[in-house]
C-alpha cells in the first residue's frame, strides 16, 4: 500500500513540477495519471473478487447475497444507461470521437451513479443522526 501511495505522490509532484514546461508530449502527465487510475481500479476490483471468492468458499450463502447485490447494481446501471442522453455536446475546439452515442450515455451513467451515491450518503447521515437523537 505504501508503494502505491509513493507512486501517487511521485505522479502528483511531477505534474506540479512540469505543468508549464512539459518535457514529454503535450498532456503526457495527464495520460499517465489516467492510466495509473485505471490500474488502481483494476487492482481494487481484482482484490474484491478474490476476497469475495475466499469468503464464498467458506460460506456459500454469501455468494448468493453477493450475486443479488451485483444484479441490483446491474439493474441500476441499466436504468441510468437508458435515461442517458445521446445529444452531442457543443464543445469549442474539440475534435475527438467520444462526443457521440454510447460515450455520452456512459458519462451520464457515471454522473447519475455519483449523484445517487452522494444522495445515499447524505440521506444515511441524516437518518443516523435522527435515529441517535430519538434513541
Amino acid at each position: 500500500m505504501y508503494v502505491l501511495l509513493a507512486i501517487d505522490a511521485v505522479l502528483i509532484i511531477l505534474g506540479f513540477l512540469f505543468k508549464d514546461e512539459n518535457p514529454l508530449a503535450d498532456g503526457s502527465f495527464v495520460d499517465i495519471a489516467i492510466i495509473w487510475t485505471i490500474v488502481l481500479i483494476c487492482i481494487g476490483v481484482a482484490s474484491a473478487v478474490v476476497s469475495e471468492g475466499a469468503n464464498a468458499a467458506s460460506d456459500p450463502k454469501l455468494l448468493a447475497k453477493g450475486g443479488a447485490a451485483l444484479v441490483c447494481l446491474a439493474i441500476v446501471l441499466g436504468i441510468f444507461w437508458a435515461i442517458g442522453d445521446e445529444t452531442p455536446l457543443q464543445l469549442v475546439g474539440y475534435e475527438g470521437d467520444e462526443n457521440q452515442g454510447a460515450w455520452l450515455r456512459v458519462s451520464d451513467m457515471g454522473l447519475f451513479s455519483i449523484y445517487l451515491a452522494l444522495a445515499a450518503g447524505v440521506l444515511s447521515i441524516i437518518v443516523s443522526e435522527v435515529y441517535q437523537l430519538f434513541r
